[in-house]
């Protein structure tokens, strides 16, 4: 029979059936993890109380032989005749399963580490910390990172390791002086180097080739940390922290962090590329090389550090020799050299001089060669330099050649193609062929872009999950647009309207799928949203403001950013005072406990929806100034609010509104001393039934959580935990921090009360750290459970901070994922 199943445990465990199919969720994790060890043990079967007692090590035999009996039947469905088993003995058909982990032994007994490495991508069982998975992990990496160094040192000696480089196949041109004067500097032992220069120079360049040709002195290897997206010196430590794969602690200062992470490794280079914009990068970068004694950075930036130990190597343009080579050699890449003859010489060397030497303003000069010759390029080239110097002639030295060089592919385009390339500035980060046409009407917008795609005006920007073209401005050309688009006030407001009205008619597709069972997937479109929506609400015209507003600040809300949603609901409430606007904003209030303010914006809510007619309206306000006096304990007042709102909604077909008004009532008899614990009962079942079939998750989860706070009051603890762990599911399935958070929380008290104070712990650390992120009061009462259980139970401070530097750096998603039983 040939081998037909496949078990991966690299980043698994995952099992990939004869027809492709793939299954990566057990019953438990207990049969996952048998199942690992049945793959990595291939082709030995191993006998029944082995197992058991590997496994079930705190039961009893018979019990560990029933346990280990229930883990065989769940994974007999979908392994079926490849799983074999007997009185005795458990195993794999070895003739007909083959596992990742052999294959990655295979490969690396022959030498073949990149065949290993693309089998390890991933980390070997991520999420198991059984004894033997760790000591296998370990095992294992210790093996392929041996190998790797001995291929290493077949090929270039004792090199240290690259870390975070892109593959640059284009020839090194013009900066070997420059690049002779860098390794002399590093290998002298100089620990910070600045390269300096105006956009477009070539610092970036000169720094790959730098790290390849000294990493044979740096042992603790070189990291290429790309900062262009980064804006403050904590967002800078941070990013070099994600490339070191350090675990951070959060009550140490990260600067503090890296002396203990990198002083062990030996000297090691930190290539910090593009810092300009980062205004407090001196003091990060200091602070770092302070607390790091084998730490040497190379920084690219446009304007030096100013720090006394930095040595600074400005870079100037390429001289005319060097500036004709690579604009040749650039375009012989692209296999169009033999559009400029040998006759053409005059006209590059005349159009290399103009170009200043910018290796960025060369490269943009060879892409055009498809379309135009290096004479071609020259007739147009002249007249507009000599316009944009005297236009420019305020601005930094350091922007006249690279405003310049983007001046003159802007030039070269038709006017269609011009205009196109303007309006596309109004996109903030990715965009597809539908949102252009969309946005950019008036002309054939397809073939524009594919133009600018060519011109190297465009980049793409498509991933391997998307299906369709996308592509983005990079940030200096998207600015040098929106200047120019500035230029056409009326282009501009009808574009920008535009923009406005496209990505609010996707968001508001997404919003209609709120309460309903395609929620999860409706906030993660939203996320891709979000970008523009940001960008359309900063200039839009007031009609369209407050939708912005709601379309931006719902998704927030609903995953527990209630501070960020904020900024665009005041915007929207500028803008015109809408009482949807008005009831969300004090929603907001209510979630981050200033009842104040949430009672005087609900009862304004309240008032406006009465003024215009809307009932259904007018008793979520009513629900919610309920929800409000419920918090400040004031029950017969929450009581009387909250029945008036059912009433309220009585005659209509709100059917959601309704059960939220039950469940909120149902909170009133559960807290209030002098409630009916049984009329809860009844409240919840209903609103319950109602939200599930609605497919409301969100509804479901809070009314479960609800249960489940009634079932803790009577001590049910496992029909508790089986409430939790349902709204814990839901949540997670929404991605709602803020009810992940809680529902962590809420499983860490109900397990503490069932003696599992280890597995109480984890669920408290875990669910602190997301208040924490949120910016929320509950973290304050989450940090005291932590505290009692540290008191009064065997719990050390020190597995606090352990479990606490295990989730940093994680989302909420995997922090729920890290502390699953």
């Amino acid at each position: 029979m040939s081998l037909c199943w496949r078990i991966d445990l690299f980043g698994g465990p995952r099992i990939i059936s004869p027809s492709g199919e793939s299954v990566t969720h057990f019953k438990t994790q207990k049969s996952a993890a048998m199942l690992a060890y049945l793959a990595l043990t291939l082709p030995r079967s191993h006998p029944r109380e082995v197992l058991a007692e590997r496994f079930w090590p705190d039961k009893d035999p018979a019990h560990g032989r029933n346990s280990l009996s229930a883990a065989l039947s769940s994974l007999r469905p979908v392994l079926g005749s490849a799983l074999v088993s007997d009185k005795f003995r458990v195993g794999l058909d070895p003739n007909c399963v083959t596992c990742d982990v052999a294959e990655f032994e295979v490969k690396l007994a022959a030498g073949d580490v990149i065949g290993a490495a693309k089998l390890s991508g991933a980390e070997f069982l991520p999420g198991f910390y059984d004894d033997w998975i760790l000591m296998e992990r370990e095992r294992l990496q210790a093996r392929f990172e041996a190998c790797s160094e001995r291929a290493m040192e077949r090929t270039v000696g004792k090199a240290g390791r690259l870390y975070g480089f892109s593959l640059i196949e284009s020839a090194f041109i013009g900066r070997e002086a420059e690049h002779e004067q860098v390794l002399q500097h590093l290998w002298s032992g100089k620990r910070l180097l600045t390269l300096k220069g105006m956009g477009g120079v070539g610092k970036t360049r000169l720094a790959h080739e730098v790290a390849r040709h000294c990493r044979e002195s740096f042992p603790g290897g070189v990291f290429w940390i790309g900062l262009e997206d980064q804006h403050s010196g904590d967002a800078l430590l941070r990013r070099v922290a994600a490339a070191l794969h350090l675990p951070l602690q959060p009550n140490m200062p990260l600067s503090e962090q890296f002396g203990r992470v990198l002083t062990p490794r030996g000297r090691t280079l930190l290539i910090l590329d593009n810092t300009e914009q980062i205004p407090d990068a001196p003091v990060a970068i200091r602070s770092l090389l302070a607390s790091a004694s084998e730490c040497v950075c190379v920084v690219t930036s446009r304007k030096k550090l100013g720090l006394r130990s930095e040595l600074t190597l400005e870079l100037s343009p390429l001289s005319l020799p060097a500036a004709e080579q690579l604009f040749r050699e650039r375009a012989v890449a692209s296999q169009l050299g033999a559009l400029f003859p040998t006759e053409s010489s005059g006209a590059v060397t005349e159009l290399c001089r103009r170009l200043d030497g910018l290796p960025l303003a060369l490269e943009l000069a060879a892409a055009r060669i498809a379309t135009l010759t290096p004479q071609q390029m020259l007739d147009r080239f002249e007249e507009r330099f000599r316009l944009l110097q005297s236009q420019t002639v305020d601005l930094p030295e350091r922007h006249r050649t690279l405003r310049a060089t983007i001046d003159w592919s802007f030039e070269v385009l038709r006017r269609e193609e011009q205009q196109l390339l303007t309006q596309l500035s109004v996109f903030a980060g990715p965009f597809s062929t539908d949102d252009a046409e969309a946005v950019c009407g008036g002309m054939e917008v397809l073939e524009g872009l594919l133009v600018l795609r060519e011109s190297s005006l465009l980049s793409s920007a498509q991933r391997e999950d998307q299906r369709e073209a996308r592509f983005v401005l990079l940030e200096s050309l998207r600015v040098y647009a929106t200047e120019r688009l500035a230029e056409q006030p009326e282009l501009q407001v009808s574009t920008q309207t535009r923009h406005a009205r496209h990505f609010l008619t996707l968001a508001e597709v997404q919003l209609a799928q709120f309460n309903t069972p395609t929620e999860a997937q409706a906030l993660r479109r939203l996320d891709l949203l979000a970008a523009n929506l940001r960008e359309a609400l900063e200039v839009a015209p007031p009609e369209l403001a407050p939708r912005l507003a709601l379309a931006l600040a719902r998704p927030l809300q609903r995953r527990g950013f209630f501070t960020e949603a904020i900024a665009p609901l005041e915007r929207g409430l500028a803008a015109h005072r809408l009482p949807e606007l008005v009831w969300e904003r004090a929603g907001l209030h209510f979630d981050l406990g200033t009842y104040d303010d949430a009672t005087r914006l609900a009862e304004e809510a309240r008032q406006l929806y009465l003024a215009i007619g809307e009932v259904v309206g007018e008793a979520r306000s009513e629900n919610l100034l309920g929800q409000i006096v419920y918090k400040e304990k004031r029950w017969s007042a929450a009581r009387a609010l909250l029945q008036q709102a059912s009433e309220r909604l009585a005659p209509t077909e709100a059917t959601l509104e309704q059960a939220i008004a039950k469940n909120n009532l149902a909170l009133v008899e559960l807290e209030d001393p002098d409630g009916d614990s049984e009329r809860a009962i009844v409240l919840l079942t209903e609103a319950l039934t109602v939200h599930r079939t609605l497919g409301d998750l969100r509804g479901v989860a809070a009314t479960v959580t609800n249960l489940g706070n009634l079932t803790f009051a009577r001590e049910a603890w496992e029909t508790t935990r089986q409430h939790f762990t349902e709204s814990l599911d839901v949540e997670r399935t929404l991605g709602n921090v803020f009810g992940i958070a809680r529902a962590l929380n809420n499983l860490g008290e109900t397990v503490q009360q069932q003696g599992e104070s280890e597995q109480a712990l984890r669920y408290y650390v875990a669910a602190h750290q997301l208040f924490v992120e949120l910016r929320h009061e509950y973290a304050a009462y989450t940090e005291s459970l932590i505290d009692a259980l540290v008191r009064e139970t065997v719990v050390v401070e020190e597995r606090v901070a352990e479990l606490r530097r295990e989730l940093v750096g994680k989302s909420a998603e995997e922090i729920a994922q890290e502390v699953w039983p």
